[in-house]
């Protein structure tokens, strides 16, 4: 069976590289576009040129349509690009928005998929760490695929596009991680909204402060700051890939990873959960489970995966949830640990990590129902001194 075809917005960034990586990884043939716009940070257009050849994608469209006229921003020239804010505490919209440019990308990428026959799209939008744009929300990406349900003759017809964000819940050291695990070369890519004379990033705009972070967090070097070398832009395809003894575990040495905590971002990585979910949830099986996941992602839903020796041994599903009771709570809807590797640590390992995100995102609260006959899970809670709050309330309907 041929892979299905998918557009992918790439904009030379690190963000949109990654999240082609990604859909090439679950087996999408990818049909790459790039819009020159009016940008100022026009080295990002050939960012885009090399992260489309190491991505191998089947086509490479970079389509001129100038907005600087009708869609005025720091990025198209209409004022100076903000340098040296504190992008940790800053919620205001910044003057490097470009209005609707995210809806005016996908819309373009819509009418390419109709024309090649993809029912999916995928963009490279983070909700997380971020710059404040409202088009990079999830509900703001939920709206569109609606919309584009509804407005093109293949939603109409019965083949509704799906658009895959899949960085959408994942910090810039999550997405930094996940790009090394595929083998990627960072130093492709570009993301400085306002680049040096020479054309190296600048070290003080929101994007490069968010990228020298999420390097930092994970904890390994910005490969686009090393020295300026012959051709060291254009790398041979073998030193895309990290040697078997650098960035990725060969399976020799299994016996001795360390448990890991991540995010599940793929198809297969949701479905390398169902074993153990099953456990807790016996209904599923996997084909609707990976369904019934990407359908609670798109309303807030994330799946994390405890692994240990590389296999899966603990599971979590969490939403994060602004009350008007509480505020901001992470609010677990499953946490089940494999019923062999209890006992092991596991649980609460993954349990410690869920404790801590919060925290990390500001959350005022950690909270979970659990079923009133699941009295090992209780004495579980119990121990990490969980207090019981609320009785649970049903109507079937």
């Amino acid at each position: 069976m041929d892979a299905a075809p998918a557009i992918l917005l790439l904009s030379g960034g690190l963000d949109s590289y990654t999240a082609g990586a990604i859909a090439k990884a679950e087996g999408f043939r990818l049909f790459a576009l790039t819009v020159r716009y009016g940008q100022t940070h026009v080295q990002e257009i050939e960012a885009s040129r090399r992260a489309a050849r190491a991505l191998g994608v089947e086509r490479h469209v970079e389509l001129d349509l100038d907005l600087r006229d009708i869609a005025r921003s720091a990025l198209t020239g209409a004022g100076a690009v903000p340098l040296d804010r504190d992008v940790a505490t800053a919620h205001d919209i910044p003057s490097t928005y470009v209005p609707a440019r995210n809806t005016i990308f996908l819309s373009l990428a819509l009418a390419w998929a109709e024309t090649v026959g993809a029912s999916d799209i995928v963009i490279g939008v983070n909700a997380l760490d971020y710059s404040g744009y409202p088009d990079c929300r999830p509900e703001y990406v939920a709206a569109y695929e609606v919309m584009a349900r509804l407005a093109t003759a293949a939603g109409v017809g019965g083949r509704p596009l799906r658009i895959h964000a899949p960085l959408q819940h994942l910090t810039k050291a999550d997405i930094i991680r996940r790009g090394l695990a595929l083998g990627l070369d960072y130093g492709l890519t570009h993301s400085c909204y306002a680049p040096t004379p020479d054309g190296r990033p600048c070290g003080r705009c929101d994007s490069c402060q968010l990228r020298a972070r999420g390097f930092a967090d994970a904890g390994v070097p910005d490969p686009a700051l090393r020295p300026a070398a012959p051709d060291s832009r254009f790398p041979s395809p073998d030193s895309r890939l990290p040697t078997p003894d650098s960035r990725l575990p060969t399976a020799d040495c299994r016996s001795v990873m360390p448990p890991t905590t991540t995010f599940a971002v793929t198809d297969a990585e949701i479905a390398s959960a169902y074993p153990v979910m099953r456990q807790l949830r016996p209904h599923l099986d996997e084909a609707a489970f990976v369904e019934r996941v990407r359908a609670a992602e798109r309303l807030g839903l994330r799946l994390v995966l405890h692994a240990d020796r590389g296999r899966v041994v603990a599971v979590a599903g969490f939403r994060l949830l602004e009350q008007l009771k509480n505020g901001l709570v992470l609010y677990v809807d499953d946490l089940v640990t494999d019923e062999g590797e209890r006992s092991k640590g596991h649980g609460d390992a993954l349990l410690h990590w869920l404790v801590a995100y919060a925290r990390e995102q500001g959350c005022v609260a950690f909270e979970l129902d659990s079923g009133v006959q699941r009295h090992g899970a209780h004495r579980f809670y119990l121990r990490h001194r969980m207090r019981i709050s609320a009785y649970h309330f049903v109507i079937d309907l």
